[in-house]
């Protein structure tokens, strides 16, 4: 006479089956979130390096100066500005002050490098060849930075950055008024 129900054997091989399901599954989904992760570090990368870059050509444009100091990538921009506390408030490109404006000018240098660690850094300093009082750090896994000068104040800049084995370089071509 047979009971109603499963044997212990049966019980057994339907746990085997399920565990053996259950751990495929986790395995696909924790290397999809591997993958995941991986894609969305390297896109925050880039993108940090493309606001990095957007930055560096706003104030390229505004540039009264520019030189390549050093050995390790690095670019130096001077331009006149006005006012700290309101970044915005630039002089005309001409570098000589609004005479309807009360704040006094001076200029402002600013040195993007690329530190041993890959960081692009924006260091600020105020007047000709004064100290760096301010840093920030605007991108990660930085390999190059390079300004090409193409003709009368149009010049070529490259950021490269580098996460895991791709390597991405932005480009962007500014023309400097005051520069010509």
């Amino acid at each position: 006479m047979r009971k109603k129900g499963f044997s212990l054997i049966e019980s057994l091989v339907t746990l085997l089956l399920v565990g053996l399901v259950f751990g495929a599954v986790m395995t696909l989904l924790t290397s999809g979130l591997r993958i995941f992760r991986a894609t969305n570090e390297r896109d925050e990368a880039a993108q940090a390096a493309t606001v990095a870059m957007d930055r560096l050509l706003c104030e390229f444009r505004e540039a009264t100066a520019v030189s390549e100091p050093g050995a390790t990538p690095s670019l130096q921009i001077a331009f006149v500005k006005a006012d700290v506390g309101n970044p915005l408030r630039l002089l005309p490109k001409t570098g000589m002050p609004n005479p309807n404006w009360d704040t006094p000018a001076f200029y402002l240098q600013v040195l993007y490098k690329v530190d041993s660690q890959g960081r692009l850094l924006r260091q600020i300093g105020v007047q000709q060849g004064g100290v760096y009082t301010e840093t920030s750090q605007l991108a990660d896994h930085c390999t190059g930075l390079k300004a090409t000068r193409r003709g009368q104040g149009v010049y070529a800049v490259e950021l490269s950055v580098r996460y895991q084995e791709i390597v991405r370089t932005n480009c962007g071509t500014v023309l400097c008024p005051v520069l010509r």
